[in-house]
């Protein structure tokens, strides 16, 4: 699936010998035991090498609560020998590097943008439903994933659910990332398990149609469920 999804997204930015650094958040390795994301990741670092002719291609992972917690996953996965010791967890306490927006600086994790290239892999699991109401689902990683500490504050305690994710879409529109970002890989995920995976070179027009489909899985469910009374849900 992850295959034949990069097949319509354009890798040409990436010359042979380029360094590319693809981009990863531990929500990923929670969905269905998280094989399913590890083999996306490995998918697209054969891709990049057999399309691009490079070998540099690296794997940072962004952590939740826990600052060790990726590189547990990178282990459990063998992604650190997949990626030939490229791979390796990103923490917000990690250096970081001033990014410019239309709304001020904000930080990055200086190791996620090291690369030439980045290659941004994430999913459209709406967990957390309560925090980002669906505005911009898919560019949250880029306020928390490969944020710092700082950053991460003003999503989280500086703002609210709504306006917190002018954040994400703000350090994504910047010229720094713009400069990097070939594409973005997202592990479709429903109400039924993980149905497939989509690529784009258009993270704005992809986090368009996914906010429409998740809308479309779990809306009705949602308002299904608000509509019973003294319902304690287990899940």
């Amino acid at each position: 699936l992850a295959l034949k999804a990069l097949e319509k997204v354009d890798l040409s930015r990436i010359q042979p010998g380029d360094s590319v650094s693809v981009l990863a958040s531990h929500h990923g390795f929670t969905i269905y035991g998280g094989e399913g994301y590890a083999e996306m990741l490995r998918v697209i670092r054969d891709e990049v090498e057999r399309r691009c002719g490079t070998r540099e291609i690296y794997l940072r992972a962004g952590v939740g609560l826990r600052f060790r917690e990726s590189e547990e996953y990178i282990k459990r996965f063998g992604l650190d020998e997949y990626y030939g010791g490229k791979a390796e967890g990103i923490a917000p306490m990690d250096r970081g590097v001033p990014i410019k927006t239309e709304i001020g600086t904000l930080y990055g994790i200086h190791k996620a943008y090291t690369s030439r290239w980045i290659i941004h892999a994430h999913n459209n699991d709406i967990r957390e439903l309560h925090y980002h109401r669906m505005i911009g689902r898919l560019f949250k990683p880029f306020a928390m994933s490969y944020a710092t500490i700082e950053t991460r504050s003003a999503y989280h305690q500086s703002m609210g659910p709504r306006s917190a994710n002018l954040l994400p879409r703000m350090i994504y529109e910047s010229p720094f990332i713009q400069e990097k970002f070939v594409c973005s890989v997202i592990l479709q995920v429903s109400p039924t398990g993980i149905i497939g995976v989509d690529a784009s070179n258009d993270l704005t027009e992809q986090d368009r149609r996914f906010t429409r489909m998740n809308l479309s899985w779990y809306g009705k469910i949602i308002t299904l469920l608000g509509r019973i009374d003294n319902l304690v849900l287990a899940i």
